[in-house]
């Protein structure tokens, strides 16, 4: 059926949006009762995940298991993120690598990035673009100045000495 101006599908186009807005309300609806299980389920002991039943894939969809809580970035572990992007001048690889071995915790490149920005501003050096330099003298000599009040076991653990002397034998007038 054929209508004047498209006005018959219009209707129908309208008409499936309201049929499916309805549809998405019910199941909605149906879960109202599971929310609220869930809700009380968070005051009491959690279930080992083998005794919960396995997700449909249409379940598993809209749910995101939360990622276990981590504990935040000590001064010790900003200060190791600073001193091997800028002093020792790692790539993001190594230094993921790295601070899993030195901190004994995964922490992805992502996040140890996201925290190399909040560092650099937060030490005052300037933001990396294309006009400054992520490796400056200035981001090393605030790695210098910051090592004050630090564990000299977790300074010998992370060449901190070596680095100090061959960055200071380099930089020195020949």
């Amino acid at each position: 059926m054929t209508t004047v101006g498209g006005h018959h599908y219009h209707h129908q186009q309208q008409s499936n949006r309201s049929d499916r807005c309805r549809e998405i309300m019910s199941i909605d609806n149906l879960l109202i009762p599971q929310r609220s299980q869930l809700s009380v389920q968070r005051h009491h002991l959690q279930p080992t995940p083998s005794h919960m039943p396995s997700p449909t894939a249409s379940e598993s969809a809209f749910e995101r298991t939360p990622r276990e809580k981590r504990e935040p970035y000590s001064d010790q572990a900003q200060f190791y993120i600073m001193y091997v992007r800028v002093g020792k001048e790692k790539d993001w690889n190594q230094i993921e690598r790295s601070f899993e071995e030195v901190f004994g915790q995964h922490r992805a490149k992502d996040g140890l990035t996201a925290v190399y920005y909040r560092i650099r501003s937060k030490w005052g050096l300037p933001p990396v673009n294309k006009s400054s330099q992520e490796i400056s003298e200035e981001g090393k000599d605030m790695i210098r100045q910051r090592v004050r009040g630090f564990d000299q076991g977790f300074l010998k653990r992370v060449e901190y000495f070596e680095w100090l002397q061959s960055s200071q034998s380099s930089a020195a007038p020949r």
